[in-house]
């Protein structure tokens, strides 16, 4: 499939261009091709120039749609006003107490550790 780019140029124009263009003229001839690269390449810049401004209006576009970004836990400073205006921890590790001792009970035939959570288990097995 071809593509007739001269179809949208007047036709004066193009005639005047072919007659510059087949000029025995070097000088007519050379500024005609003079004329025709630097128009060509003006258009090229404007082309990339719209396409750029496409692309950054897109981007800004697709950015605002997407809203802000999220905040991720790991980013949070560590003294968050959050935090700092929460309930204070009990103790260091939080609200987790470390268990009590265990206790010996020797009111029976021999001694026996009292685990605070267990059953009693008799000393010889404990140690």
């Amino acid at each position: 499939m071809s593509a007739d780019f001269l179809a949208g140029i007047p036709s004066n124009i193009v005639d005047h261009a072919k007659v510059c263009m087949t000029s025995p003229d070097t000088a007519i001839s050379g500024a005609y091709l003079t004329g025709t690269v630097m128009g060509n390449a003006e258009g090229k810049q404007t082309v990339y120039e719209a396409l750029d401004t496409d692309a950054i209006s897109r981007a800004e576009s697709l950015a605002a749609d997407l809203g802000a970004r999220p905040q991720y836990p790991w980013e949070q400073p560590h003294w968050d006003r959050r935090r700092l205006q929460s309930k204070q921890r009990e103790s260091p590790t939080g609200y987790w107490q470390p268990k009590t001792s265990p206790g010996v009970d020797r009111s029976g035939p021999w001694p026996t550790v009292v685990p605070p959570t267990h059953e009693p288990v008799p000393l010889a097995v404990a140690a």
